[in-house]
């Protein structure tokens, strides 16, 4: 990997709130709809959200940085 990129954004959602979303397959499902310039598609290879789900991230295409 060349690199990464790091965003952090504070919300006042408490962090229980936020886990209990991101420990389910709705950010997958969401995350193409309301940033479709970061992801095009994603999906699941296996797994039902929990530790040890596999998803294959498919990015638009575009520039690389």
């Amino acid at each position: 990997m060349k690199g990464s990129k790091v965003h952090e954004h504070e919300t006042d959602v408490p962090a229980s709130e936020l886990w209990a979303i991101y420990d389910t397959l709705l950010p997958a499902k969401l995350l193409p709809e309301l940033l479709p310039h970061v992801l095009a598609k994603v999906e699941l290879i296996s797994g039902d959200g929990g530790v040890g789900t596999i998803l294959k991230l498919i990015f638009p295409p575009g520039e690389r940085n």
